[in-house]
């Protein structure tokens, strides 16, 4: 009875978050694609309960029905991933393929309709011995490698998204992924675990209540995230096309850029972008992204940012700064938070900030 209120509770609490997803009028896109996931998602426990209450002893179709809608749920999540990179457009038409996977969901479904009476079919939910089949174990086995696809596939997609953030702003800590691509990772782990336990165990009593309360923790945490996550606006993170300029050209913008850099010194601002500096600059974004690949082997972020460790190598030798800490001295060198600031240092030094002081300024 327990587990029955439980699955109640999930399915509940479920469908009130997908609610306040739909009604929330900030990024529409990657709200409405998390309701649906949500929505499609709650298939599982809307089938535990069905099998609790004797529901699909009834109607056994249920259970296919539903794994159709489960299979389609796999690909709405990761058009979320992609709504949330801005590379995911409602209008376009490769999205279709996706949907293709739930094609063997549905000739399974076919297949039972023709060829299996009801009540073999309700056999198989209330008699143990007729879970293990090959059929049962590929149909499963092949759930969990379409889960493995689209975890694979939405972790792709975040990688190269934070590729784009770093080609086209300096601060990238409150636009980043890192949550999602930390919890999707904790999904593959949960996939590649639970997928063949349950082809081996079934779906106990114990099993349906905790997979109720890991869903649930989750749902919560991905509506909080989603609702909270900034918009960047996808003018400003493109790929750039091929860099064809002659090297004269190449070097009078070499000379602007730096010239730019050093005077006007713009990457004292923590939000400075690839666009903000095209237009102080006068370059056009294309150019001033592959100028600075090419000539600086650097993206935009890691070019912008060695600026602001110079500044901090500055600041740090001032006789007047030496009461200010290594992160007041970061903040006036451009960086937009501590983490960005021992992030960046590290990764263009070698050495954390501490480390650098110590090695080159020791307290006495």
């Amino acid at each position: 009875m327990y587990s029955l209120y439980f699955t109640l509770f999930c399915i509940i609490h479920l469908w009130i978050i997908s609610a306040l997803l739909l009604v929330n009028k900030r990024n529409r896109s990657s709200n409405g694609l998390l309701a649906a996931f949500f929505l499609l998602f709650s298939v599982i426990h809307l089938q535990h309960l069905a099998l609790q209450t004797g529901f699909l002893d009834e109607y056994p179709y249920i259970d296919p029905v539903s794994g159709i809608l489960l299979c389609a749920a796999f690909p709405v999540f990761y058009f979320y991933v992609l709504s949330l990179t801005g590379s995911f457009r409602w209008k376009n038409h490769r999205n279709i393929k996706h949907l293709i996977m739930v094609v063997p969901a549905i000739l399974n479904l076919l297949y039972l309709m023709l060829f299996k009476s009801k009540e073999e079919i309700s056999a198989y939910y209330y008699e143990e011995e007729n879970r293990f089949t090959v059929t049962n174990a590929l149909l499963l086995g092949g759930m969990v490698l379409l889960l493995l696809l689209y975890v694979l596939k939405s972790l792709q997609a975040i990688k190269s998204y934070s590729k784009r953030l770093e080609e086209n702003f300096s601060s990238t800590e409150q636009i980043r992924l890192d949550w999602l691509n930390h919890l999707i990772l904790f999904l593959l782990f949960l996939a590649l675990f639970l997928g063949p336990l349950l082809i081996v165990i079934g779906l106990p009593e114990w099993n349906r209540i905790g997979m109720g309360i890991y869903t649930s923790s989750i749902y919560l945490s991905l509506m909080l995230k989603t609702l909270n996550q900034p918009l960047v606006h996808m003018e400003e993170v493109q790929r750039k096309s091929g860099f064809k300029l002659d090297e004269e050209k190449k070097t009078g913008y070499q000379i602007r850029l730096l010239k730019c850099m050093e005077e006007l010194k713009p990457y004292l601002n923590p939000e400075l972008s690839l666009k903000q500096l095209s237009e102080l600059t006068g370059i056009s974004v294309n150019d001033l992204s592959g100028l600075i690949n090419e000539k600086y082997n650097y993206s935009f972020f890691d070019f912008v940012n060695s600026f602001r460790v110079k500044e901090f190598k500055q600041l740090i030798s001032d006789p007047q700064k030496t009461h200010l800490k290594l992160e007041a001295l970061g903040e006036e060198s451009g960086f937009g938070s501590k983490t960005a600031f021992n992030r960046s240092f590290k990764k263009l030094t070698g050495k954390t900030p501490t480390e650098f002081r110590n090695s080159h300024h020791p307290v006495n």
